[in-house]
């Protein structure tokens, strides 16, 4: 899985959220809206729209209001349809406090000079996107007033990274990956390779593995190729059966074998001969190797990442990794042919199982999540601590009522 993702969507920062949504839902109302929008807004008109749903700090919050936020949410998908009463409801009552604890401390108040900034950025985010201005203005106001109760929250708290936090954290998500992993290569190369996770724990088994492809005839090689497929087609073919074409027999293989290799032969003596004189396998893939793949410095010095098991490389590559011939570190295989020609194996290292080696970016990314982690805690025990000051009534039986009356249409 992918640790930015898996790690910070744990850490929601509810005062950016409820920011970043406030500026959309000062903007102007779509001129038109949904269907199914209009259909519940119908629907729940049994519960008039100035009927107070709940108040905070005395402040009424009617039907309509809490209506017309539903519209918003839903048409920037912050809820699934207009019946989510529950969620704007919520979101309405955090706001209010928020905002309420904002103007106590006055951190809704900027200095000339202040406003004068926040201006010109709206007006030079206007002239790139075409915002509505006065609108980006506020938000940006907005935007800065939760910007200080968050600082003025993390005031003398520790929210800092501890050595130990780090290390506890990195090892319990490492173990997390290898029970998801371990001794499923074909499921761990489909998941990094394919999808991009990034995992902490390497599995076993596993070699570094560098090879020279060479430069192959087509021809040959496509011979080889159609009488190798042929021959194998009649071996699964069914018992009665007969397989489709010219018979091919395994002497038609190996003799399109033997005429790819000699057709090749000067090459190949030619790299097991300088080996022989102490040539190194890695200038050697400079002289006569053919994948790009070998050129990119990281891959020279850490080799493929190759296991028996695995189902990233042409099956042939994977055969030659783990032939006979590749018995330990420096080992050199055979030659090989696979679907991309012929090739020269070396067997560079084993790649060490366990959790990988925390690198700047991991620790980075860790602290991150720690940090945030912290800091939404403090906002969460914040808010709650802030609501039940906030003497929040709320009327349960029109709530109820309207939230009824979108539920009878979705059945």
């Amino acid at each position: 899985m992918k640790k930015l993702h898996r790690l910070l969507a744990m850490t929601l920062a509810l005062l950016l959220v409820m920011s970043t949504f406030a500026w959309a839902e000062d903007a102007e109302t779509p001129d038109s809206v949904p269907e199914e929008m209009e259909a519940s807004q119908e629907e729940t008109a049994a519960v008039a729209d100035d009927t107070v749903l709940f108040s905070v700090y005395e402040q009424e919050v009617t039907k309509a209001e809490v209506n017309q936020l539903l519209n918003e949410m839903a048409a920037q998908d912050y809820v699934e349809d207009t019946n989510d009463y529950d969620t704007a409801i919520e979101y309405m009552v955090q706001r209010i406090v928020v905002e309420h604890q904002i103007s106590e401390l006055g951190l809704d108040k900027f200095t000339p000079e202040e406003e004068e900034a926040f201006r010109a950025d709206a007006e030079a985010y206007y002239k790139a996107y075409d915002v509505d201005v006065d609108a980006f203005y506020d938000w940006l106001l907005q935007s800065a007033s939760y910007d200080r109760l968050q600082e003025k929250l993390f005031e003398g708290q520790d929210i800092s990274a501890s050595e130990e936090e780090i290390r506890e954290t990195f090892e319990t998500y490492a173990e997390q990956d290898k029970q998801v992993i371990d001794n499923n290569i074909a499921s761990y190369e489909i998941s990094q390779y394919y999808y991009g996770s990034e995992f902490w724990y390497q599995p076993g088994g596993y070699r570094g593995i560098l090879h020279i492809l060479l430069n192959t005839d087509q021809e040959l090689l496509d011979a080889y190729q159609t009488a190798q497929a042929s021959f194998e087609e009649a071996q699964n073919a069914a018992e009665g059966e007969e397989a489709s074409g010219t018979p091919v027999t395994a002497e038609d293989v190996e003799a399109a074998r033997a005429a790819l290799l000699t057709n090749h032969q000067k090459m190949i003596d030619d790299i097991y001969n300088k080996l022989e004189q102490g040539e190194t396998f890695q200038s050697l893939i400079s002289l006569y190797g053919t994948d790009p793949g070998m050129q990119v410095e990281s891959n020279l010095e850490n080799g493929y990442a190759v296991h028996q098991d695995s189902i990233l490389w042409d099956p042939a590559f994977t055969a030659g990794a783990f032939s006979e011939k590749m018995q330990k570190p420096g080992d050199v295989s055979d030659p090989v042919i696979g679907t991309n020609g012929i090739h020269i194996l070396f067997y560079l290292r084993d790649i060490p199982e366990g959790y990988v080696e925390m690198t700047d970016e991991i620790r980075a990314l860790i602290e991150n999540f720690i940090t945030d982690y912290k800091k939404n805690a403090i906002i969460s025990a914040a808010m709650t601590e802030w609501i039940e000051q906030a003497n929040v009534q709320y009327n349960e039986e029109a709530i109820n009522a309207a939230k009824a009356m979108g539920a009878e249409t979705d059945e």
